[in-house]
């Protein structure tokens, strides 16, 4: 189904300006895989919740910084559906981190974690 939306910005001296619409359309394919961590930020210890619809056997998770220097890395096993992980034994300073899990045929996409 489409969505149309509209957005009318109004400035802070009374002015105001209307976009053109832009239509959504919300029914697209849903990635068949999907990631997600939280919380986020967080402290050393945070989940990682991969859907997988597609995916399963031996995984790896990787961790690294923002120099793109691996920080953490570690195997699991990925099954069809609900795979929760839980990281804990990261020790790193307070920054940004990218995450992915892939495997033999697969990749997720990078998502980027807040550790303060």
């Amino acid at each position: 189904s489409n969505n149309y939306y509209r957005l009318t910005q109004f400035d802070l001296d009374g002015k105001n300006e209307t976009f053109n619409i832009v239509i959504a359309n919300c029914s697209s394919e849903i990635e068949r895989n999907q990631i997600g961590i939280f919380p986020n930020p967080s402290d050393e210890k945070f989940y990682i919740n991969l859907r997988s619809q597609d995916i399963e056997g031996n995984g790896l998770i990787q961790i690294t910084d923002t120099k793109g220097s691996i920080v953490f890395s570690k195997n699991v096993t990925i099954e069809k559906g609900e795979n929760l992980f839980t990281v804990d034994e990261l020790k790193v300073q307070s920054g940004i981190y990218y995450v992915t899990v892939s495997g033999e045929n697969f990749s997720t996409k990078v998502m980027k974690q807040f550790i303060k």
